[in-house]
């Protein structure tokens, strides 16, 4: 499962990942694994290693009929569900998971993502409340119950508020938070003082903090943005040489960075190879996300880089395509987030948005 996972992922991409897996599963299979639990597995292998995620659907279905109280089995098959895009049946088999295990807390957040996708967020709010009760030191589970409540009601001064009422954590989450909902409210020395210490070396994890810092700066026009960008962009080079699926969200990464910076031709390239490498037909969850603009994870998507670049024409025909599409577009963003200001001025914005369904389905 791990040799699949970081094959799947990205972070490994060679087919010695692959090899390495079945061999694993050969052995369990010689070793007399229990024939469910080996049916798991092998959805594993056609969902990670194989990316076929129809036949993947019918053996973790398979495994779940033989394990009907394993919590897992019915995780997993809502896993691959969702990545199919069959989202509502995704629902229901993560509601089962999470009856059977309530205290598992990887199967009540993943619950609760999912309900996000289709724009359910007081179902989403009311899995994480409980889990927040359970773990209330957790800063992510804090900050979640908070960005997803601010999903439900629009109310950034609320929003505010509560993280301000939270201790500050060694990982920056609720400083992160609070410095890009200060950024939103206009308020440049109070979003200054919370953007959280950098952390990671290198890497992804490098531009995933450097490109949060350059967009809290650029909102609120201080200049130290731009070298930031381009610290970023330097760190994502490597990670793009490659064009497999584990490249595309890095590389739209790098092309938010280069549409701030001014290099729009590379910007829409790498923006559109990102959306091609992972398209939201063969991948409901981050396909989806690439070609939209999330609140809640924040990962970066194609419309961003429509508005940076100034592509005002694409921006609005992708909008209303992706409009009620599960899992590419919080209501919120669009309305506040800076990056969106001048769109906001065009009435086709309202237009489009006045569209969306909540919850989609």
């Amino acid at each position: 499962e791990t040799h699949l996972a970081y094959y799947f992922i990205g972070f490994d991409p060679s087919e010695s990942r692959v090899r390495r897996a079945a061999e694993a599963l050969q052995n369990a299979e010689k070793l007399g694994a229990e024939i469910s639990e080996l049916m798991r597995m092998r959805g594993f292998m056609l969902y990670w290693g194989k990316r076929d995620l129809a036949a993947a659907a019918q053996a973790f279905e398979q495994a779940a009929r033989g394990m009907p109280n394993s919590a897992d089995a019915h995780y997993n098959h809502a896993l691959v569900l969702r990545r199919a895009g069959e989202v509502k049946r995704a629902i229901e088999g993560f509601e089962r998971a999470y009856q059977l295990d309530p205290r598992n807390p990887r199967i009540a957040r993943e619950t609760a993502f999912t309900l996000e996708m289709v724009r359910d967020y007081a179902g989403a709010l009311r899995v994480f409340e409980v889990q927040q009760r359970a773990a209330p030191s957790d800063p992510d589970l804090q900050t979640h119950v908070v960005v997803t409540r601010l999903c439900l009601d629009g109310d950034v001064d609320r929003a505010v508020a509560a993280l301000a009422a939270m201790p500050a954590d060694s990982e920056g989450i609720v400083g992160g938070w609070r410095a890009w909902l200060e950024a939103w409210r206009g308020r440049p020395a109070e979003a200054l003082a919370w953007i959280p210490p950098m952390r990671a070396r290198e890497g992804i994890e490098l531009a995933e903090e450097l490109l949060h810092q350059c967009r809290v700066r650029q909102a609120i026009d201080d200049p130290a943005w731009r070298p930031l960008a381009e610290r970023a962009r330097e760190a994502l080079q490597p990670q793009v040489q490659d064009a497999n699926m584990g490249a595309a969200y890095p590389l739209m990464m790098l092309a938010m960075l280069e549409a701030m910076l001014g290099a729009t031709d590379e910007a829409l390239r790498h923006a559109d190879r990102a959306v091609e490498l992972r398209p939201a037909s063969r991948d409901a969850v981050l396909g989806a996300a690439l070609a939209g603009a999330l609140l809640i994870r924040r990962e970066p998507g194609r419309l961003f880089v429509f508005a940076y670049a100034g592509e005002t024409e694409r921006f609005f025909a992708e909008f209303a395509r992706l409009i009620n599409w599960p899992s590419s577009i919080d209501p919120v963003i669009m309305r506040h987030d800076p990056c969106f200001a001048g769109l906001r001025r065009d009435p086709r914005f309202e237009s489009i948005l006045g569209t969306a369904r909540s919850p989609i389905g």
